[in-house]
């Protein structure tokens, strides 16, 4: 009689096991959805706000689209200000005199790996505007006050990429903002 198996508890058992995890379930199911990449897309990301809160040291970088030039600096004067659901981020940036050839890639090239004695001496002025979907617009305005205009998005919370363009559509630039390793 010790072995007989107790249907009426067993199931009972299990019914109140998978309600618990329903509930769990049920109150975590956007957090855990936004966790799996796949199937996160419609998640409020977030990664510009962390990419350009807490003071961090950011690098930018961008080239030309037919990759006959390269520019990098490390930004300054970072400037954040809320409104509403947006995010406007200025800064400049002061471009560094550097070795690198145009078609460089952007990824591999950074201000921490080299010594720049030299910074030119016009800054490049930037401001971005993103909302929380890591979207925003970007105004660019080279040392020339040229003002290049943009779109791109926070990839995650180091990096921020985008796409540039002359007013007159002649050249295009594409553009990172990269959180500096400390």
């Amino acid at each position: 009689m010790l072995n007989q198996w107790n249907w009426e508890k067993t199931t009972t058992a299990i019914g109140l096991i998978l309600a618990a995890v329903g509930i769990v379930v049920g109150l975590f199911t956007s957090e855990i959805r936004c966790l799996i990449p796949i199937i996160n897309q419609t998640c409020p990301k977030g990664h510009c706000k962390s990419l350009f809160n807490d003071n961090p040291r950011i690098e930018a970088k961008y080239n030309r689209t037919d990759l006959k030039h390269l520019e990098l600096g490390e930004v300054e004067n970072l400037e954040i200000i809320e409104r509403n659901n947006d995010t406007l981020v200025t800064g400049i940036v002061y471009l560094l005199d550097h070795p690198y050839s145009g078609n460089k890639n952007l990824e591999k090239i950074s201000v921490t790996s080299g010594n720049y004695p030299h910074k030119f001496p016009n800054p490049v002025r930037f401001q971005i505007n993103y909302n929380k979907d890591d979207q925003f617009v970007l105004d660019w305005n080279d040392v020339s006050g040229t003002k290049l205009e943009g779109k791109g998005e926070c990839q995650n919370a180091k990096i921020a990429t985008g796409r540039l363009r002359y007013p007159n559509g002649k050249h295009a630039y594409n553009v990172m903002f990269e959180r500096i390793q400390q």
